[in-house]
């Protein structure tokens, strides 16, 4: 009996997939693919959450530091369209559920033979779809950080 090396087949060839996402504890998350990085593109991204979630008086956005999401224009549309935006200090990604539904849909990626950027798109999307479903990504978040915070625990769920 001979056995072989098992031999998977990877495409190296690498992709850009601007993708971005909005995690919901309560209400709907959204994910999509942005343009660029710029300002203008946070701004059609932050109008898609407030789309999706418009039975909701506020939404909470917790997001990081790139410039262009601390921009006078992100802050005012933010405003405009009763979006909270909480900044989480520099280098810090484990304060945000958000990072968890990433990691696991690098982990899909990286099992996947991704042919072209439709295909790398397809992935991120069907995956976020599923990991995004419920709130598990943000139980030890919510633990950690609300415990004891009836408020924000009946706002939760």
């Amino acid at each position: 009996m001979d056995f072989e090396k098992v031999r998977s087949i990877k495409n190296s060839t690498r992709f850009k997939a601007n993708a971005t996402g909005f995690y919901a504890l309560r209400g709907e998350s959204v994910e999509g693919f942005l343009e660029n990085s710029q300002a203008q593109s946070i701004v059609s991204f932050l109008e898609e959450v407030r789309k999706a979630n418009k039975k909701y008086q506020a939404v909470v956005v917790v997001i990081d530091n790139f410039p262009s999401h601390r921009s006078e224009l992100v802050k005012e549309k933010a405003r405009e369209l009763n979006i909270y935006l909480v900044y989480l200090p520099s280098y810090s990604p484990d304060l945000n559920p958000i990072e968890q539904i990433w990691r696991g849909i690098k982990r899909v990626i990286s099992l996947t033979f991704v042919e072209d950027l439709s295909k790398m798109e397809e992935v991120i999307t069907d995956t976020w779809n599923e990991l995004s479903k419920g709130i598990s990504y943000a139980k030890g978040w919510i633990k950690r950080f609300l415990e004891g915070k009836q408020y924000y625990m009946d706002l939760c769920g």
